[in-house]
């Protein structure tokens, strides 16, 4: 999750599919390539598995949501939800049970008539299997089982009332598959057989390096989201898959590719000191910033001084400049602006001072006492280590923490390089570290509840706050939306208050095209492309 940091190094888990792949002749296919004249969209990542539900990566969602279609839409300018799969629901007043009213006539690629029942198979396959991502099941939050009312009607029933549910309905990773296909095919299988009621069709696959998308002819159901209510203009797409994003730039300035999904910052420079005939957008991503979470529960961060010293005393404005090249703006919490219930606020809570930083340490108790030339406390030597995935931009980013944190404060820091995210993520529980870069995308706020409620198991930050345990918990209840901005107002006030996050940049995502693509757009999670729009200009 640039701006989606978690799209690269995945080249590992590579083998265990190839493995499986070449145990299942059906679905072996050479990958020798598909002809150049395809319209080929390039991104950057190479998913283990390209099944929706089990592996919610930004390259997956980019198939997902053009293969298949979920229950409801998110506009993308007003954020209101909108009929996808489904053409009406209802809550009850309760909020415990959401019945959806599906649309009639729509088939999945196999000619599988879409009904209740394929929807209470989604949800039960997502709820129950044992390769389901964690993060696609909490999407879910309290669900407790699906009821097929009628073969048109389904209710999702809660164990409790959840107000984020349609948002986690929108998202690409709950889209409807085929009850057929995951019938004849296991979950392991089932990424090579891809079946769903969208705009495209699955229609060739080569491991690692590309899949190929088909026009689907009979597509009569778009969402209102998309400008084009009819099937698609382009007839074949080709998503090529690239674990170096030079490489993706280079294929982007040689015409290789029609558009670029997740170019560096250096590259999209490059661009545009080469006057190259690019056209550049940068998409500003819902959901935590670019961002160091602080643990309160080690010492010395467990200082409120500290912890708002090391905040103060990093340069974010020039950590900006160098890392993200002018293409991000710095964050000022722990949610970026265009995340509903943003609160504006909390802007400028903490500014560089670097001068303020060292009397808030020696005013904490932490100076020098033996002349090393170090800060310790009491004579015992104190260090913060911030712990960060190898090869993510974010790793840049500890470095520059390091080399000011040390030259300001006078404090050793220590760099914990992890391999893989999910390593990352491990090590967070473990509280071993000061400072963790990690986050998560998403449009409704509900997840920081998962970052900082107190008896979470994600909760990085290890504090405890009754208080803001309750702010969180109440949020993700209360169907207000004034109430609910309220909310979390008073949470990103209490987590600022406390310096438990230092936010750097917002994250973003920046998209190369050629000059004569056209209707490129996202979704409001600004990471998923709607294909049925795309068109060549003259």
């Amino acid at each position: 999750m640039n701006g989606m940091r978690r799209i690269w190094r995945r080249t590992l888990l590579l083998s265990l599919i190839a493995g499986c792949w070449a145990a299942l002749p059906a679905c072996h296919q050479e990958a020798e390539g598909p002809p150049s004249e395809d319209f080929v969209v390039g991104v950057v990542g190479v998913p283990p598995s390209l099944d929706p539900h089990q592996y919610p990566e930004p390259a997956v969602g980019v198939l997902a949501r053009n293969i298949y279609d979920t229950l409801v839409y998110r506009d993308s300018l007003t954020r209101e939800f909108v009929p996808g799969l489904a053409e009406s629901w209802e809550i009850s007043p309760d909020g415990m049970r959401y019945t959806f009213t599906l649309r009639q006539g729509i088939v999945f690629h196999d000619g599988t008539p879409l009904n209740a029942d394929a929807v209470r198979v989604n949800i039960e396959r997502i709820m129950n299997s044992p390769r389901s991502s964690d993060r696609v099941t909490r999407l879910l939050g309290p669900l407790d089982h699906v009821e097929v009312v009628s073969p048109n009607v389904a209710a999702l029933v809660l164990s409790q009332p959840y107000a984020p549910l349609l948002d986690a309905l929108s998202q690409p990773f709950l889209a409807i598959l085929s009850p057929t296909a995951l019938a004849e095919w296991d979950d392991l299988t089932y990424q090579f057989h891809q079946v769903g009621t969208g705009p495209y069709r699955f229609a060739d696959y080569g491991i690692g390096e590309y899949v190929v998308l088909e026009r689907n002819p009979d597509y009569a159901w778009p969402p209102p989201v998309v400008a084009n209510q009819s099937f698609p203009t382009i007839e074949r797409i080709v998503i090529r898959f690239y674990s170096d994003p030079a490489l993706l730039a280079e294929a982007l300035d040689n015409g290789d590719v029609q558009i670029a999904i997740g170019l560096t910052p250096e590259d999209a420079r490059t661009s545009v000191l080469n006057e190259r005939a690019i056209q550049l957008e940068t998409l500003s991503l819902p959901g935590q910033p670019v961002e160091l979470l602080l643990n309160a529960g080690r010492t010395p961060t467990d200082s409120l001084a500290v912890r708002q010293a090391l905040f103060i005393a990093l340069d974010r404005q020039t950590v900006a400049q160098s890392v993200y090249q002018g293409f991000a703006s710095v964050a000022q919490g722990p949610i970026s602006p265009n995340t509903i219930y943003y609160d504006p606020s909390v802007a400028g809570r903490y500014n560089y001072d670097p001068v303020q930083a060292a009397a808030l340490l020696n005013t904490s108790g932490l100076i020098d006492t033996d002349g090393d030339g170090w800060r310790d406390d009491e004579g015992v030597p104190i260090e913060v280590t911030i712990a960060v995935e190898s090869l993510s931009p974010e790793s840049e980013i500890a470095r520059l923490a390091k080399d000011e944190w040390e030259s300001t404060l006078q404090i050793p820091v220590s760099i914990e390089n992890v391999p893989t995210d999910e390593e990352l993520a491990v090590l967070g529980t473990t509280g071993a570290y000061h400072a963790i870069a990690y986050g998560e995308p998403f449009l409704d706020p509900a997840p920081l509840a998962d970052w900082y409620r107190s008896n979470s198991a994600r909760n990085l930050v290890h504090y405890v706050d009754p208080d803001l345990d309750g702010l969180l918990l109440v949020g993700q209840v209360e169907s207000n939306p004034d109430s609910r901005a309220s909310i979390y107002a008073q949470a990103q006030g209490r987590i600022m208050d406390q310096a438990l996050v230092i936010p750097i940049t917002e994250r973003i995502q920046i998209v190369g095209s050629q000059p004569a693509v056209t209707g490129l757009h996202f979704d409001p999670h600004g990471a998923y492309p709607y294909f049925t729009d795309l068109g060549l200009g003259q």
